[in-house]
């Protein structure tokens, strides 16, 4: 259980908070600001908290000689790509100004120290850390300058190196959360790793979350049943959009549905029953649902009940059959219909 409460925007993430989810665009709005824009309104619209971007400069932060992960038409390289989806400074203003305005919480992973001067300009909520930037200690030591929560990937770390960074984190008193994530895009279900979520929830008291790339809602609703307390998906806004990340993307109406099973099951999870108490509505089912003492065949007036004329029928409203040995030899006041249960009136 996490120890420690803290906010990202105006979400409490707690164990005792419904879980955050954050709608990971990355470079799907392919460099358009007015694609952003849409993608901002949809995520308000299918119940997301957050949009998050990626905040990329490729001359602080890539070379020439950096490889696609995905080929990309119309780009000799990946330098190239990365200026094509740059926005200035007045436009991440915008970006993050419009999030305020659709009462969406901007987030953004950066790359770069100026993309942390930039974004600390801009007022970002917290900061995310890639999974590839585990080692980045310039940047890392960037961001913790600012105070601000910290919510880092591990799909490239392992667990010491998971708990370097946790303590560095815990010392500096800087809030934030460790996301179980598997660097694959996609990634098979059986590679998600979900099992680790448990055991960091174990082995770090602070929030533990779940990035997920698998394009698909399963992982995302096992890590919610989890209780994990983040949930980043990335997103496209058609089914059939192409892009680097498309393969490892919800489509909108997976989107809505992840959204509202998350609100489903943290009213599980905050509803816990006690199977020793009964509750009101429970004991009149057990009414309705449970059997009486009752006739096997009719019973003419002044016939001596046997062990034999009696068994147990629907509804529980009579006698209960703790109580036959008590109807055995009474005898019967008026007819009685084996159609019907036994009543205190008919017998004396």
């Amino acid at each position: 259980m996490m120890s420690k409460i803290f906010k990202i925007g105006n979400k409490v993430i707690s164990d005792k908070n419904s879980p955050l989810i954050i709608a990971e665009i990355g470079q799907a709005h392919d460099g358009s600001i007015e694609k952003v824009f849409r993608f901002i309104d949809k995520i308000k619209e299918n119940g997301g908290d957050a949009a998050k971007f990626q905040l990329h400069l490729a001359s602080e932060e890539s070379t020439l000689d950096e490889p696609f992960r995905v080929k990309i038409k119309n780009f000799k390289n990946r330098y190239k790509y990365w200026e094509s989806v740059e926005f200035s400074v007045e436009e991440w203003f915008k970006i993050s100004k419009y999030c305020e305005r659709k009462k969406v919480i901007f987030l953004s992973s950066v790359f770069s120290k100026r993309g942390v001067h930039i974004l600390t300009k801009v007022k970002t909520s917290a900061w995310k850390v890639a999974s590839g930037e585990f080692r980045s200690n310039e940047l890392i030591d960037e961001m913790i300058k600012t105070k601000l929560p910290i919510l880092f990937s591990t799909g490239m770390m392992n667990f010491k190196e998971i708990k370097n960074l946790h303590s560095k984190l815990n010392k500096k008193s800087i809030d934030h959360a460790i996301f179980q994530c598997t660097s694959n895009y996609p990634v098979k279900l059986e590679n998600t790793g979900l099992n680790v979520i448990s055991e960091l929830r174990q082995k770090f008291n602070c929030a533990i979350g779940y990035s997920d790339h698998s394009g698909l809602i399963s992982p995302s609703i096992m890590a919610l049943t989890l209780r994990a307390n983040l949930i980043e998906v990335h997103l496209k806004l058609k089914k059939n959009d192409s892009g680097p990340d498309s393969s490892s993307s919800l489509d909108f109406k997976e989107f809505k549905d992840l959204c509202r099973i998350r609100d489903e099951i943290f009213l599980v999870n905050s509803n816990p029953v006690n199977k020793n108490i009964i509750k009101k509505d429970i004991h009149v089912m057990r009414k309705l649902f449970g059997k009486s003492i009752a006739l096997k065949v009719d019973l003419k007036k002044g016939s001596v009940i046997k062990k034999n004329d009696l068994t147990m029928k629907k509804p529980g409203f009579g006698f209960n059959q703790n109580q036959m040995k008590n109807i055995i030899g009474r005898t019967v006041v008026n007819f009685v219909s084996s159609k019907r249960i036994l009543k205190p009136k008919d017998i004396s």
